[in-house]
């Protein structure tokens, strides 16, 4: 990050959208004026390019050039509002935190000319503005945070204002994660550690050395971010505050009352749904956390917005020679994805990297279900219930659907297995539910195959229950004779599914015979 220097804040004040006592706030006056919608999409949309020739490479530098597409962003309707909202929580902020004393606020309004009682009456205290953004993990919150974010320099270093000498760093936004452990002092040392990252300086050191509690570090705190004229302080996975317990988690939600009263400094609190029970613990709390608003981040629907979404991704396709998009591949890319955009992207990018290098390199339906079941075994249980927009999901009891666990796949319905083998099977049109009760299957034919090659009677192994009672399938047999399992066993340098692959016997769920 490289700080913007400011010598000296001049030019047309109202053309940058500063009026009133702003105009000879040099704080206020070195963020940026409002932009339209169309400066910034030209400033946050990213579209990765296909350069020309790149679609004739081989499969292998195409796979890698798939990646790109992680850094695909574009801006939608609702990202215009959040914009707006953050933009204008920065301006808010300061409008009413002029770093001149008074006397010279009142100098330099005399000089020229204007009314005292307009451009230096002191704003009446109130609440800094507040903004709570609840959504899903992987539905955007975060890009679409940071994508805002950017937009204003973090940095300022003041020399002069107006022909007078001032120098100061101005910090125009923080943001900081709650800590996966630890309670509200764990969280003050992390900001203390932010700061320090951004100026160069060694607080938190002295702090944590100080061994002070949570509750004796807010002082410090408020001093910091006052000297700072921090303009936005970003607090991200506030969820993670129920971990805390009751008594951590009112204090840290009392101490961002604290800097939007004292100081007023503008606090946004990003989580998943499971913070609203922190958020809505009590009617006051939740009020003063949300003065602005409150944004729920949903997936998208299967609209016009969707469509032009899909449509401008579509783009970027590496394919030696690219899919034209039809409604029925749209539709296919919803239905597997549910609108969250992180998982659209994902399953769009995954599904040309399985592709490329088939003898037809070409995007279907059936390959995205393949990817997800594939690649997002975790996610595909829960389809359902985004499809219905389960109320429920909204509540926070799914919220360990994206902890890092779930997204592993370490369900109940599942035993203990080799990823490789697990994915083949899923890849070949295995249901994830269906899972346990196939792997079971298998490990007890293998069993049987290797008693019998030794002339020792089997060990009779019987399946762990599962949530369905179906008899396991006996494991389908290559060209060669092998079984799944040791097909997938001796080449455990690959994946399961380009274990398969490589055996010709894996193109479309079901190829399998299961």
């Amino acid at each position: 990050m490289t700080p913007r220097k400011i010598a000296a804040v001049e030019g047309n004040q109202q053309a940058a959208g500063v009026n009133g006592p702003a105009r000879f706030n040099p704080f206020a006056l070195a963020i940026r004026r409002p932009l339209t919608e169309e400066e910034v999409i030209d400033e946050v949309a990213r579209t990765p390019r296909v350069y020309e020739g790149e679609c004739e490479l081989s499969p292998y530098a195409r796979r890698e050039l798939v990646m790109r597409l992680d850094d695909f962003v574009e801006p939608l309707p609702r990202f215009f509002e959040l914009e707006n909202r953050i933009s204008g929580m920065i301006r808010a902020g300061y409008a009413r935190r002029n770093p001149l004393p008074l006397g010279l606020q009142r100098q330099l309004v005399e000089k020229q000319g204007l009314d005292q009682r307009e451009f230096t009456t002191p704003a009446p205290i109130t609440l800094a503005p507040g903004l709570s953004l609840i959504g899903f993990s992987d539905v955007g919150k975060t890009t679409a945070v940071s994508s805002v974010l950017s937009l204003h320099s973090q940095l300022h270093i003041h020399e002069s204002f107006q022909g007078v000498p001032f120098h100061r760093t101005q910090l125009v936004w923080a943001r900081v994660a709650c800590p996966p452990s630890g309670g509200a002092r764990t969280l003050l040392m992390n900001i203390f550690q932010e700061f320090d990252r951004l100026l160069g300086t060694d607080n938190h050191r002295r702090f944590d050395n100080s061994r002070r509690s949570g509750p004796e570090l807010i002082p410090n705190l408020v001093d910091i971010m006052s000297t700072l004229g921090l303009g936005l302080l970003v607090i991200d996975e506030i969820q993670r505050l129920v971990r805390m317990g009751d008594e951590e988690a009112s204090l840290l939600l009392d101490v961002f009352t604290h800097l939007r009263t004292e100081i007023h400094t503008p606090v946004m609190l990003i989580g998943t749904p499971k913070a609203m029970s922190v958020l809505n613990s009590g009617f006051e709390q939740g009020r003063r956390n949300t003065s602005l608003g409150h944004i729920d981040w949903q997936p998208m629907d299967n609209d016009d917005t969707w469509a032009f979404f899909v449509e401008q991704m579509w783009k970027l396709q590496w394919l030696s020679k690219p899919t034209p998009l039809t409604e029925k591949l749209q539709n296919a890319l919803y239905e597997w994805s549910q609108g969250i955009t992180d998982i659209a992207v994902k399953i769009f990018k995954m599904a040309q990297y399985t592709v490329i290098g088939a003898d037809d390199e070409k995007l279907t339906p059936e390959l995205f279900e393949v990817v997800v079941r594939t690649e997002f075994a975790w996610f595909v249980p829960w389809i359902p219930y985004l499809k219905r927009r389960d109320p429920k999901l909204m509540s926070g009891e799914f919220d360990r659907l994206f902890e890092p666990n779930a997204k592993k796949g370490r369900r109940k319905s599942q035993v203990a297995a080799a990823p490789d083998l697990s994915n083949a099977l899923l890849h070949a049109g295995v249901k994830p539910e269906e899972l346990h009760d196939v792997l079971a299957g298998l490990r007890q034919r293998r069993e049987a195959e290797t008693a019998a090659a030794a002339g020792t009677p089997a060990t009779s192994v019987k399946p762990a229950k599962a949530p369905n009672k179906k008899k396991a399938p006996a494991p389908a047999e290559t060209a060669s004779g092998l079984t799944l399992w040791e097909l997938v066993q001796q080449q455990p340098h690959l994946s399961g599914h380009d274990a398969l692959l490589e055996a010709g016997h894996v193109r479309l769920p079901g190829a399998l015979g299961f």
